[in-house]
């Protein structure tokens, strides 16, 4: 369901086209938000003992950032499918597994004795 498209209701889902904009604030701000909780989690000084090398934890914030951003643009875009397909979801899926590697590798950094 997009907005050029002419229909009225999304079949099978209790969303009208006049709701779209509405809906994508609430994605936007929701996934901001979770960002913004993360970076306070790393942020509070019980994770600073937990994860000595809280510099390196920063990097996933960013990452989630512009993951964030690109998935929100793509779907402004119209360029999501529910199955990713052809080189437009190719890329969604190859930058969400770059992501999802770099932020993996940023948190289980060794913690110093």
């Amino acid at each position: 369901m997009t907005l050029a498209q002419s229909q009225q209701v999304a079949a099978g889902r209790g969303y009208w086209v006049a709701d779209l904009p509405v809906l994508m604030a609430l994605g936007v701000s929701a996934g901001m938000a979770s960002v913004l909780v993360l970076a306070l989690y790393i942020n509070d000084p019980e994770t600073r003992r937990l994860y000595p090398g809280t510099v390196w934890l920063w990097l996933v914030p960013t990452l989630m950032l512009y993951w964030v951003s690109r998935v929100w643009m793509k779907t402004h875009r119209d360029e999501t499918r529910r199955r990713p397909r052809g080189l437009g979801g190719a890329r969604l899926v190859r930058a969400s597994l770059t992501v999802t590697c770099c932020s993996g590798s940023a948190s289980s950094r060794p913690r110093a004795a």
